[in-house]
C-alpha cells in the first residue's frame, strides 16, 4: 500500500529530528527496536482497517495501469458526509435559545421516523425522549429544511425554548 509506506517514510524522516527522552539518547538500539516494532504493528492495524472497509463495502480496491488503487463506493461516501455532518464545527446559539423538535409520524410511514431520528442525531440534537429531541446549536434552518424536504411538516412542531429546567 503507497499510502502507508508514504506515511512510513514520513515518520521516519520525523522520526531522526524528534526529541528523544535520556534513556533513548543512552540506549539507541532499544530505541530503534521498539520503534520498527511499532512500525510492523501500524502496518498491521492500516491492514485491518482496510479489510473492514471493504468488507462493510465502504470502499472497494480496483487495479489502474497496473497500480492498486482504493475507491469510495456510493455507501462509503454515503458514511462519510454523515461523518462530516456530525463532526462539523456546531455553533451554539447566540441567544441562548434551546431548539426543542416533537414528532407524531404515524406507522405507516416509519422509515421518514427512522430518517427523521438519524439526521437530528447527526444535526447535533440529543433524545429527551422517544420523539422529543432538544439541542442548543444553531441548526434552525437545516432543521426545518429537512422536514419541508420530507414533507413531514404536519406531523412535526418545532420550539424555541428560552431554558430548560431540571426538577
Amino acid at each position: 500500500m503507497k499510502v502507508f509506506d508514504w506515511y512510513q517514510a514520513f515518520d521516519k524522516s520525523y522520526d531522526f529530528f524528534a526529541p528523544r527522552t535520556m534513556r533513548e539518547a543512552v540506549y539507541p538500539e532499544m530505541y530503534r527496536f521498539r520503534k520498527a516494532y511499532a512500525r510492523k504493528r501500524e502496518r498491521k492495524q492500516f491492514t485491518n482497517l482496510i479489510y473492514h472497509l471493504r468488507k462493510k463495502g465502504y470502499i472497494k480496491i480496483a487495479h489502474f495501469q497496473g497500480e492498486q488503487g482504493v475507491l469510495l463506493t456510493p455507501r462509503g461516501a454515503q458514511k462519510v458526509l454523515r461523518a462530516r455532518c456530525r463532526l462539523a464545527g456546531k455553533r451554539k446559539r447566540r441567544d441562548g435559545k434551546w431548539i426543542m423538535i416533537i414528532f407524531d409520524i404515524p406507522e405507516k410511514k416509519r422509515i421518514l421516523r427512522d430518517i427523521l431520528r438519524q439526521m437530528l442525531y447527526q444535526l447535533g440534537y440529543e433524545k429527551l425522549q422517544g420523539s422529543v429531541w432538544i439541542s442548543p446549536y444553531d441548526v434552525l434552518e437545516k432543521t426545518e429544511t429537512l422536514v419541508r424536504g420530507y414533507e413531514i411538516d404536519d406531523y412535526v412542531r418545532i420550539f424555541l425554548i428560552d431554558e430548560i429546567i431540571t426538577p
